[in-house]
């Protein structure tokens, strides 16, 4: 838990590239010791918002402060925050040793057995002198995560780093970084999809869409949620339109989450809505069922167009 003492700030932060707005007036805080988790899609800006943290992606507008300096003014004495960013990348003609020793040298006092002992944390040990261009993507997720907790900082940013995993390996790291923010008191930021999984281990949870924040709760909010209901989604290019002629048509409660319907209806009545908005030239990106306790969440409080 946090002690309120802000580690790092962000105000108003936007971040363009290549003429795409990435991250939208953003306003951010993480407390010591505190652990966030930041949900979303893919696009919806986790990726590029935790670049911003630590100077990697252009900061267009706004500010970013960690431990009280702005990381846009040169200061000899400011040290990034650790990271692991996804996808992970390495030098493939390298080993994971070598990796892991190159970047070591951007910090002090890390020798060869802290770099083998934190390639054994999660369970690396066989892989240690194999070179990374053989790793399958599950491999280098792990040792992104070897290499993120490599260094001895007090603010560790871990970008998807559950991905790709399955069954018990998803757990054991799961435990493997829960225990190691937690022992070291580490201030975190996690990014995600799925709330489940991160729910014991974060405080609070943002959700960002298209670069914006749209919603915040509690971790205790999120353990507490139960709704049985099965929601559905339509993503569509006009989504008012596509809204209001779902209600004129169909009768339907219909609850709008960005270019998504949000609809408790049958597959059946899905199928019928696609074919009317079809006809009516809104183009159609996707349909599904929510999957995620946390869009499940956001549908609840919805009201509805």
């Amino acid at each position: 838990m946090n002690n309120n003492k802000k580690i790092i700030e962000v105000y108003d932060l936007t971040c363009v590239k290549n003429n795409i707005v990435c991250i939208d007036h953003v306003d951010f805080s993480l407390s010591q010791g505190e652990v966030v988790g930041i949900l979303g899609n893919e696009q919806s800006g986790k990726t590029d918002f935790l670049k911003c943290l630590v100077g990697i992606n252009p900061i267009t507008s706004g500010q970013v402060i960690i431990k009280g300096k702005n990381i846009q003014e040169k200061n000899k004495s400011y040290v990034a925050p650790s990271i692991a960013i996804d996808p992970p990348k390495f030098y493939g003609y390298l080993s994971a040793y070598q990796n892991l020793k190159i970047f070591s040298n951007l910090y002090k006092n890390i020798d060869k057995q802290r770099i083998l002992e934190s390639l054994a944390l999660f369970n690396l040990q066989s892989r240690t002198y194999d070179k990374t261009r053989k790793f399958p993507y599950s491999i280098k997720k792990k040792l992104s995560l070897a290499q993120a907790f490599l260094p001895n900082s007090n603010i560790i940013l871990l970008d998807e780093p559950l991905k790709s995993l399955r069954g018990d390996e998803q757990y054991k790291v799961l435990n493997t970084i829960t225990n190691l923010i937690k022992k070291n008191k580490l201030s975190a930021i996690i990014t995600g999809r799925d709330v489940e999984l991160l729910t014991n281990l974060c405080d609070r949870f943002i959700v960002l869409e298209e670069g914006r924040i749209v919603s915040e709760y509690e971790a205790s909010s999120v353990r507490l949620f139960k709704d049985s209901k099965e929601y559905k989604f339509i993503k569509v290019s006009h989504p008012n339109y596509a809204g209001k002629l779902t209600i004129k048509e169909f009768g339907l409660n219909v609850k709008l989450n960005n270019n998504r319907l949000i609809l408790e209806t049958d597959d059946e009545n899905i199928a019928k809505i696609i074919k009317l908005l079809t006809e009516k030239k809104i183009s159609i990106f996707g349909a599904g069922q929510l999957r995620y306790k946390i869009d499940k969440m956001m549908a609840s409080q919805n009201n509805g167009i």
